[in-house]
């Protein structure tokens, strides 16, 4: 049986009938840590990486054991990454969900904002469009200076200038006849 050979507190394989060839020596202490480590690598295969395999010795063995403990460590490092980097794609994830509703909510209110300022600008411009007098200008019914309308016409076509397309809809004839009004005002003078 190879298990109860290698079991033994030393044991020696040599090749050849003589001894010479390549030769393999385990003793007692060696074979430990051979077995140490193969009994590790289920609990480093299942994630669990701080295991450290201790040995002072200066030979094929040591060098071994500081292979294993370097592979154990660089295995935490790369899952400890990737532990993380998973972490980072889920936030990103949740952020950028946040970010599309966000901005879902943010379109929704610029479409409710801008149907309400174009039906303030049309009653505006409905407003505008009943106020002129019917020689074409807008006259003031308060102040006395503003009474002959050069003032109020020219802030009021002003105004209508920086109304959308929708919201000027019937009001060509009113601009013309504003316009028409200021000419007649410089024509008097």
């Amino acid at each position: 049986n190879i298990t109860a050979f290698l079991e033994q507190p030393n044991f020696q394989i040599i090749r050849g009938p003589t001894g010479t060839g390549p030769g393999l020596w385990f003793n007692q202490k060696e074979k430990n840590l051979t077995f140490k480590e193969v009994r590790l690598t289920p609990k480093i295969g299942s994630g669990d990486f701080d295991y450290i395999i201790a040995s002072k010795s200066d030979d094929e063995v040591g060098d071994l054991t500081q292979a294993f403990n370097g592979m154990t460590a660089n295995l935490k490092q790369v899952t400890a990454s990737k532990t993380e980097l998973e972490r980072e794609v889920t936030e990103r994830k949740r952020v950028e969900e946040l970010l599309r509703k966000s901005n879902d909510e943010l379109s929704e209110m610029n479409e409710e904002l801008a149907a309400k300022a174009k039906e303030a600008l049309t009653k505006a411009a409905a407003y505008l469009a009943a106020q002129q007098g019917p020689d074409g200008g807008w006259h003031s019914q308060t102040y006395g200076q503003l009474k002959d309308g050069a003032g109020v016409t020219a802030l009021a076509l002003y105004a209508i200038s920086f109304l959308p397309e929708g919201a000027r809809e019937g009001l060509a004839q009113g601009i013309d006849r504003g316009l028409a009004f200021f000419e007649q005002g410089l024509a008097r003078r």
